[in-house]
């Protein structure tokens, strides 16, 4: 299978994994735009007398404070919108992303800013002007006047009519029910809108994209534009291929679900095998006392070990990172298939979990640079196992993030947690000892060094040759040796 074949597979399916979470998101915008319609169950009841009527003499009134359910509309509208807009975007650029990591390579999406794309689209998606010539404040803003012009006419007649309360409570909620048309309308012409918009940003800053090709909605009618421009050869590319900065191809109709899938550069579209990955797991001894690079790093700047969870500049601990390539933990773990994990964890190895925020975190894990993290039991890779696993790994993951399915390979070498935290005192006490029969300067910084670099239980482990520590009490499997694992190629899953 070539490059693009697998790549074109990958987004056929995040096309449809799309629809599935438009759906969800029509559901949202139906629900939070139809509380309001609770705000005006209340103001009916305020109007009512006794006798659950309205007086006429109160009509023009009631109509004017409609005002207020309407500006409510187009303010929860509008934040509804812009939510659709952003988990679309941000659902294009991951899916993007682990598609081309999954298909080319790490490389693919080298330098790609995610945050950015995503800003990029919700300011062309809130600011763009339709067929229509309205931008989508406009549309909120229409929805919410036919929701108002369509009250006003319920709410008159039962008035005039001396209907009661209860009958135009249940006339308002026909008016919301016959109204939800236009919100599904308007949920899928702009968040789909913002997914092909997020794919064509993407593809513009990836550097193996060489242009993007459409493809007809659902629908699959001739007169619709989408159709239309699946047949299209605007740029002698072939059909229905376009550069990803052609607007022609963002919206091509209302209520379109159109969808993109990526042309390679001709010099990435090769039948390839996937990237060797280590099925042996590298064998660390004990690094001697004294003899690793991190003291000197330590050493010479001792702030590197101050780095704290969520910081800016990202919260990985450099001295570790050094310790790690020492020890050759940072290689590449034994990437492998679904149906290939599943025979290795019947076979005795221990199956983990690890959740991440962002699905281009998992294919970094897979396929590019360790990151040295940080965590309360020592700092390294934090995996769950047992019972619970994959539900911790969710709760990690959040709605947003992917989930990293592994098993720890039988010749790894674990240390429980406390076990080492033994050792650890065991190698203050010996460090003690050599400052206290130290006279040479020099000798007594690097041991100061020393001294500071293990007081993180991942650092000490790594420096021992452990591969991870099992924190026994809650579960977690702290990873310091990526060789040992086998990685489950094909996403778990995210979170909730």
């Amino acid at each position: 299978m070539t490059n693009q074949e697998r790549l074109d597979r990958i987004l056929a399916n995040l096309a449809t994994d799309y629809r599935k979470l438009n759906a969800k998101q029509q559901e949202f915008a139906i629900k939070e735009i139809g509380r309001v319609r609770l705000e005006l169950n209340d103001l009916l009841a305020e109007y009512a007398t006794d006798e659950g009527i309205i007086k006429r003499q109160r009509l023009n009134s009631l109509l004017r404070d409609l005002e207020s359910i309407e500006r409510s509309v187009r303010q929860t509208g509008m934040v509804a919108m812009e939510q659709v807009v952003r988990e679309s975007s941000e659902f294009a650029t991951q899916g993007a992303a682990a598609g081309l990591s999954q298909a080319v390579g790490s490389a693919a999406i080298a330098g790609v800013a995610f945050d950015r794309i995503d800003e990029r689209t919700l300011r062309y998606v809130i600011n763009r002007f339709g067929d229509d010539g309205l931008v989508l404040s406009d549309r909120v803003w229409n929805l919410a006047g036919d929701q108002r012009d369509a009250l006003n006419k319920v709410l008159r007649s039962g008035i005039i009519k001396g209907e009661n309360v209860t009958s135009m409570i249940a006339a308002v909620r026909r008016v919301y029910d016959n109204e939800t048309w236009k919100i599904r309308r308007l949920v899928v012409t702009e968040g789909a809108t913002a997914q092909r918009v997020g794919e064509a940003y993407f593809a513009q800053e990836s550097p193996v994209v060489k242009a993007i090709k459409i493809h007809r909605g659902r629908a699959n009618r001739p007169e619709h534009r989408c159709t239309q421009l699946e047949l299209m050869d605007k740029y002698g590319l072939g059909q229905g291929v376009f550069k990803a900065d052609d607007p022609e191809v963002f919206n091509p109709h209302v209520n379109c679900t159109s969808w993109f899938t990526y042309v390679l550069k001709d010099n990435i579209n090769a039948e390839t095998k996937a990237k060797p990955s280590s099925n042996k797991t590298v064998n660390a001894k004990p690094i001697e006392q004294g003899k690793s690079k991190a003291i000197n790093q330590v050493a010479k700047d001792p702030s590197i070990l101050n780095v704290k969870l969520n910081q800016n500049d990202g919260g990985e601990d450099k001295a570790l990172k050094t310790l790690l390539r020492e020890q050759g933990f940072d290689g590449k773990g034994n990437v492998v298939s679904k149906a290939e994990l599943d025979k290795f964890i019947q076979n005795g190895e221990r199956e983990i979990f690890r959740g991440v925020t962002n699905a281009k975190f998992a294919e970094q894990f897979k396929d590019g640079d360790l990151f040295a993290g940080l965590g309360t039991y020592g700092n390294g890779t934090y995996t769950a196992y047992g019972q619970s696993a994959e539900k911790v790994a969710q709760s990690y993951a959040g709605k947003k993030g992917d989930i990293v399915r592994m098993s720890l390979k039988s010749d790894a070498k674990v240390v429980k947690y406390d076990i080492l935290l033994g050792e650890m005192m065991d190698y203050e006490d010996m460090l003690a000892e050599k400052m206290a029969k130290s006279t040479s300067k020099k000798a007594r910084e690097a041991i100061e060094a020393e001294t500071l670099l293990i007081k993180d239980f991942g650092r000490f482990a790594t420096m021992r040759g452990y591969d991870a520590i099992d924190v026994t009490g809650f579960e977690y499997l702290v990873v310091l040796n990526r060789t040992s694992l086998r990685i489950q190629r094909e996403s778990h899953g995210g979170g909730f």
